[in-house]
């Protein structure tokens, strides 16, 4: 910045012509004063003039930063208040303002990462925020008017809520509400979308449970057959054992006898008798039990022939399904 210089006090150099030497020496003094002054006054102009255009300078500048601020401000009041227009796969505003004008909500970019209508499974019973239940709720399509948009174009909209598959959008009551989709106690499966692994298959139904047709390899038909073998041959052998020892007892024998009636003359009347008797008590004892050897022999064996069928024991219960562990499913609103 330019600094003025101080006008010195010439009249101090004031003389009398007549007095040379004095006169002399206070000329060359204000000589000297006027050549500094105007060195000053000549670096103050120099200095002024940058400094002039320092501000013009800053002038322009200050001009430009207020007219972008202006347009930013503009611009900022208008996504303030109606939002971005939204790009391509996007389906809200940029910024939205919070009901207390006070802060704003990154939303759009939430919705690009996690747009409108995409499932997503949560470890919860309660859905996140910006999130619903997919559990079938009938909800205000004002108040969830970006899903309601969604639901318009999914070619997932059933026609009639009587006709409504469980996954699939329905109107509602077909002017203030619609339903949300139905994926509790599911598997999803990516559509066939005319691929064949998955033929006819359109979107928004539901699949029931199936097992692929498959062969087990038996035969449980009834058939008249028999079974046969023999036991091997097990050359000359016998075989011997002994009765279980029974403590103190004694054995019952029948004893028989002949006995002579003399019936008159020489005729003579004979009957045979039997009487039970016991052996005395032996005491604790067992018996020897020796079979004679029947020679080299083997055992035949030989089932009857009988007309029956051979079951195959069912298994499982009322699902076919894997290891698994419980997802909540919810939708993004």
């Amino acid at each position: 910045m330019a600094h003025v210089p101080t006008v010195p006090n010439f009249s101090q150099w004031d003389f009398v012509y007549g007095d040379t030497d004095a006169a002399i020496i206070k000329d060359n003094a204000r000589n000297a004063a006027l050549v500094q002054f105007g060195g000053q006054l000549r670096q103050m102009t120099q200095t002024f003039n940058e400094d002039l255009d320092t501000v013009a300078e800053d002038k322009a500048a200050a001009a430009q930063s207020a007219s972008e601020a202006q347009t930013f401000r503009d611009e900022a009041q208008e996504i303030s208040e109606t939002g971005l227009p939204p790009k391509a796969g996007n389906a809200g505003a940029i910024l939205r303002v919070a009901d207390d004008e006070s802060g704003y909500v990154l939303d759009a970019l939430l919705r690009h990462l996690l747009p409108v209508g995409e499932i997503k499974m949560f470890p919860s019973t309660v859905a996140p925020e910006g999130f619903r239940k997919a559990n079938g709720d009938e909800v205000s399509r004002t108040e969830y008017a970006d899903l309601w948009s969604f639901a318009q174009v999914s070619g997932n909209l059933a026609a009639s809520e009587s006709g409504k598959d469980p996954v699939q959008f329905g109107p509602g009551d077909g002017s203030t509400t619609f339903t949300l989709p139905d994926y509790r106690g599911l598997h999803p499966r990516f559509w066939d979308d005319g691929r064949g692994i998955d033929p006819g298959r359109e979107m928004g139904t539901t699949q029931q449970s199936q097992n692929k047709a498959h062969d087990h390899g038996g035969n449980t038909r009834n058939d008249t057959h028999g079974h046969g073998g023999s036991i091997g041959q097990g050359g000359l052998h016998s075989h011997a054992g002994r009765t279980a020892e029974d403590g103190n007892h004694r054995h019952p024998y029948t004893a028989r006898g002949n006995a002579s009636t003399d019936t008159g003359g020489s005729a003579r009347q004979t009957e045979t008798t039997e009487a039970t008797n016991y052996t005395d008590f032996a005491g604790l004892h067992w018996h020897y039990l020796q079979i004679e050897s029947a020679g080299q022999h083997g055992h035949s064996l030989t089932i009857n022939n009988n007309t029956h069928a051979h079951g195959i024991n069912n298994d499982g219960g009322a699902e076919a399904r894997g290891i698994n562990g419980p997802l909540l499913a919810c939708i993004r609103c």
